[in-house]
């Protein structure tokens, strides 16, 4: 996509940018897929892809549609794959292109703490592990999530984990309401912990799936814009206003 140069972290982030691309244009068979991809680009755009943008993955029913390649019909699978490129063109290019940017001005280049010379024994570890581990936080965050929790304690130590996961950056009334409300606890929960079973299996996990996408997906990019020091000045003001998924999808 983008000739990265000489820079370890930038050759790094144009390589994961190429992979991402290469699974959009193959479209994707689930929705936990969807939403493990939906994290790696936000990790990639350093936070910068709008919260429309990354809610519209759940909520925008045609482009979800077109995002997972699971239809029969030849004619619906060319349109499916016309609006992945709409996609490409109007939304995947331009946040990468904004989470290169902000990389290119705040990365320094250690590999790791093993990298650093003994005069910088003192320096901070560079900005590219520190991007890693947050991004493996995240995605162990989602995976248990999708899972579900088996019990109470399970739920509430995933919920101290978005602490670090989001970089301190959560919102509090997002952790009081995984701890006091009855609904959302009973969503999280394996139905086993649903005294009323008013939920199945199936419809807890599709709540989860809508949560991971609607409320973690712009915490999580909050958490990454904090740990970039991406200033709100430097986002893009919004998505494409063209872009369309494909009005026959």
């Amino acid at each position: 996509m983008t000739d990265a140069g000489t820079l370890p972290a930038l050759d790094d982030l144009d390589h994961r940018a190429n992979q991402l691309l290469e699974e959009l244009r193959d479209g994707f068979q689930t929705l936990p897929e969807l939403l493990y991809w939906t994290h790696d680009f936000t990790t990639i755009s350093l936070g910068t892809v709008p919260d429309s943008v990354l809610i519209g993955m759940e909520s925008d029913p045609t482009l979800q549609k077109a995002m997972l390649d699971v239809l029969d019909d030849d004619d619906d699978d060319d349109r499916a794959a016309f609006a992945r490129r709409l996609y490409e063109k109007h939304i995947f290019t331009r946040y990468y292109q904004s989470g290169y940017k902000v990389l290119k001005t705040s990365a320094n280049q250690y590999v790791g703490a093993e990298d650093l010379s003994t005069e910088d024994a003192d320096s901070p570890i560079g900005f590219r592990p520190a991007l890693e581990e947050i991004q493996e936080r995240q995605r162990r965050s989602l995976e248990s999530l999708v899972d579900g929790f088996e019990s109470l304690d399970a739920l509430s130590d995933w919920r101290h984990d978005l602490v670090a996961a989001t970089y301190g950056t959560v919102d509090r009334s997002l952790l009081r309401g995984l701890a006091r409300e009855k609904p959302l606890i009973r969503m999280m929960a394996h139905p086993g912990m649903d005294d009323s079973a008013t939920l199945t299996r199936k419809g807890a996990k599709l709540g989860r799936l809508r949560f991971g996408f609607v409320t973690l997906m712009p915490e999580f990019a909050k958490g990454i814009r904090e740990m970039a020091g991406t200033s709100v000045e430097a986002l893009p003001k919004e998505a494409d206003k063209d872009f369309v998924a494909s009005p026959n999808v």
